[in-house]
């Protein structure tokens, strides 16, 4: 139960954290951001079956904290991807998830179309893959998940 009410508190802080990221941080046109405590490498990664998501991760060696991030019903779109380039530049390692093999609308009707096409189960395990994808990294310590909206509900299945 310790565990639990551990994960909860972690997960609570890293939302306040990409909350404060996103007020005051501001992408540049060359793809670095203005406030940054660290440069950051991203690149899509396949880390269940052969589905890719987006890996960013401060440039500089060190221990950081790993977040996996599940996206809004949008699905993994530029929106999430710059948001985990935001949360590694204040230094984590974050693996954005991608629950929807690639599929990525803006539009309502093709997002409920997405979600309630979900497989539960697999989404469980395509999640749990990206956590043991986070902790072979050598530069993770510690986990923590975060999501919005359809992520947030989706990230309380993670252990």
């Amino acid at each position: 139960m310790k565990g639990k009410y551990a994960y909860v508190i972690i997960s609570i802080l890293v939302v306040l954290i990409v909350g404060s990221i996103m007020f005051f941080a501001k992408p540049k046109e060359s793809g670095t951001l203005e406030r940054s405590k660290f440069s950051v490498t991203t690149k899509n990664v396949n880390y269940f079956r052969n589905i890719s998501g987006c890996l960013a991760k401060p440039t500089e060696p060190g221990k950081y904290p790993g977040v996996v991030m599940i996206h809004e019903w949008w699905g993994l779109n530029d929106y999430i991807r710059a948001t985990a380039q935001k949360l590694a530049s204040e230094g984590f390692t974050v693996i954005a998830v991608d629950l929807f093999h690639g599929e990525v609308t803006a539009t309502p009707e093709k997002a409920r179309q997405l979600v309630s096409s979900l497989d539960k189960d697999e989404a469980i395990s395509n999640m749990r893959s990206a956590v043991r994808y986070l902790k072979s990294e050598e530069n993770v310590s510690g986990l923590a998940s975060l999501g919005w909206c359809f992520g947030g509900a989706s990230h309380c299945s993670l252990p």
